[in-house]
C-alpha cells in the first residue's frame, strides 16, 4: 500500500444503485451473507430493513466501481456522524454494514484519525491535534474475485449500476493540501443552511428540473451539484469555486470534446461555445488591467498556443510560480504534438508571457486565487444559462463553455458576452466548435 493511493482516494459517494438483474443478484448475495454473520434473534423493523438494504446496495455499487479506478483502489468516507447529515443513509446503519462487510472479508479498512501536534506547548493555544485522513476503504481480493467472476468490468459497469439524481445540490469542500508532491483531495465540509445557500440550492434545482425535461442523446446527464471550494478560508463567503458538476464518471462533462460534439439535444445537432482564456480575462477585469484589443489571448510570438495556455493555466491554479512544468501539464502539451525543448522551460515561457501581461509578474502577491477566478467564471456561466433558459433554450455547461443546439449559437454567444459585461465589465472572447469544424467569432 502506497501513501499516494490513500491520499488520492475519491469519496465513497453512496449515490449509485442497482440497474440490472446481475447487479441485483450480486447485491442480494452480499446482503444475505453478511446478515447470516449478524445472527440476529429477531427481525428488523420494516423501515430499518429498508435502510439496511439500501446501505448494502450503495456500498456494493461504490466498491465495484472502485475496482476499475486506474489511479487508486481506495475510497474515503468520514466516520463522523455529522458527515451523514442530509444523507439518505444514516451513520449508524453505515457503520453497522461496513463492520459486517469487514467481518465477512469483503472490505479492507484503513482507519482515519487526527495527528498529534508534536510542537504543542502547554497554554500556547495551539491545537493538540492536526486534522488527519478520513477512513479509507477498498474492496478485498475476495470481493474483487466475485465481482470479476460475475462479469463486471470497466466497460459494462454503467450498464449494471445507475447514478441517481443528486440529493444534495450544494456542496462545500475545504482547501486542498499537499503531501510532498502529491495533492491531497479536499475534504468535504458541513455547513448550516442560510438564505444565501438556499438561493443557490433553488437555482441548481431549477437548472436540473429544466434539463431533466430535455432529451440528451449521445451523452449522459445525471443532474448538477454546485461545489464550492476553500470553505475553511477566513474570507470565504460562498464566493470561491462554485462550478456546476454533473455527477458520475460517465457524464457528458467527462467526455472528450470531439465526442460531445456528436451529441444531440432534443434531436438537434450541437455546438460548443468556448470562452477564450476565461480566467485570464477575469483577472484582467478584477485588476482593471486593459486587455489586448484583438487576437487570441494565448498568442505569444515564438511559442505554440498550447505552451502559453499551459503556463497560464498552471500559474493561475497555483499560489506561486512553478519552477518546473507540472507532469500533467507537460503531458497535455506533448499530447498536443508539441516537442518540449530547453527553450520551453517554465522560467523562459514565463518571461515571454509576462512581457505581454506585465501584471502577472506579481502573481504571488495578488490577493486573488484560483477559487475566486473559478467563482466569477461560474457566476457568468450560470447567468448566461438563466438568460437562455428564459428563452426556452437548452444549454449544458462544461466549466468554461456551453453546449447548445447549433441553431442557438448566436443567442448563446450573446448570453455569455452579456454575462461577462454585466458582472465584470469586460467582453469575453468566444470560439465555436461544431462537428468537423471550429471557428472564432
Amino acid at each position: 500500500m502506497e501513501i499516494k493511493d490513500l491520499l488520492t482516494a475519491p469519496m465513497m459517494s453512496l449515490d449509485r444503485r442497482r440497474k440490472s438483474k446481475l447487479s441485483s443478484s450480486f447485491i442480494d448475495d452480499i446482503k444475505t451473507h453478511i446478515e447470516e454473520l449478524e445472527k440476529r434473534t429477531r427481525s428488523r423493523r420494516k423501515e430499518d430493513q429498508i435502510s439496511f438494504d439500501l446501505c448494502v446496495e450503495a456500498i456494493t455499487a461504490d466498491l465495484t466501481r472502485s475496482l476499475f479506478n486506474e489511479t487508486t483502489p481506495w475510497l474515503y468516507r468520514s466516520m463522523r456522524s455529522n458527515s451523514f447529515t442530509g444523507s439518505v443513509i444514516g451513520f449508524k446503519t453505515f457503520r453497522l454494514v461496513i463492520g459486517l462487510m469487514e467481518a465477512a472479508g469483503m472490505i479492507v479498512i484503513n482507519a482515519g484519525g487526527n495527528a498529534r501536534n508534536a510542537f504543542k506547548e502547554p497554554g500556547d493555544g495551539a491545537p493538540a491535534f492536526h486534522p488527519g485522513l478520513a477512513t479509507r476503504m477498498r474492496a478485498s481480493d475476495t470481493f474483487k474475485s466475485i465481482a470479476i467472476e460475475k462479469g463486471f468490468s470497466a466497460d459494462n459497469y454503467n450498464k449494471h449500476f445507475l447514478q441517481i439524481k443528486p440529493n444534495r445540490l450544494v456542496s462545500l469542500r475545504a482547501s486542498s493540501s499537499r503531501h510532498g508532491a502529491i495533492k491531497v483531495n479536499a475534504r468535504p465540509m458541513q455547513f448550516e443552511p442560510t438564505e444565501k445557500t438556499e438561493e443557490i440550492r433553488l437555482e441548481v434545482k431549477e437548472i436540473n428540473d429544466f434539463l431533466f425535461k430535455q432529451k440528451l442523446s449521445g451523452g449522459v446527464f445525471t443532474g448538477f451539484q454546485r461545489i464550492f471550494n476553500e470553505g475553511d478560508r477566513r474570507d470565504f463567503d460562498w464566493n470561491m469555486g462554485g462550478r456546476l458538476y454533473c455527477l458520475g464518471d460517465d457524464n457528458y462533462q467527462m467526455m472528450k470534446k470531439e465526442a460531445r460534439l456528436n451529441m444531440k439535444v432534443n434531436g438537434r445537432r450541437v455546438a460548443e461555445v468556448d470562452i477564450n482564456a476565461s480566467w485570464l480575462t477575469i483577472l484582467h477585469a478584477l485588476l482593471d488591467a486593459p486587455l489586448p484589443r484583438r487576437g487570441d489571448l494565448y498568442h505569444v510570438k515564438g511559442y505554440d498556443r498550447s505552451v502559453i495556455k499551459g503556463w497560464i493555466t498552471a500559474t493561475l491554479g497555483f499560489e506561486h510560480f512553478h519552477t518546473r512544468w507540472p507532469p500533467r501539464m507537460r503531458k497535455s502539451i506533448t499530447d498536443a504534438g508539441v516537442k518540449m525543448t530547453k527553450h520551453m522551460s517554465m522560467q523562459r515561457v514565463g518571461d515571454a508571457v509576462m512581457s505581454k501581461y506585465p501584471f502577472l509578474s506579481t502573481w504571488p502577491e495578488i490577493d486573488i486565487r484560483w477559487s475566486r477566478l473559478m467563482y466569477e467564471e461560474a457566476m457568468c456561466v450560470t447567468d448566461a444559462m438563466r438568460d437562455l433558459r428564459l428563452q426556452g433554450i437548452t444549454s449544458y455547461p462544461v466549466h468554461d463553455s456551453l453546449i447548445v443546439p447549433v441553431r442557438n449559437i448566436g443567442k448563446a454567444k450573446a448570453a455569455l458576452e452579456n454575462a461577462y459585461l454585466r458582472r465584470l465589465g469586460v467582453k469575453c472572447r468566444l470560439s465555436v466548435n461544431r462537428r468537423g469544424k471550429s471557428k472564432a467569432p
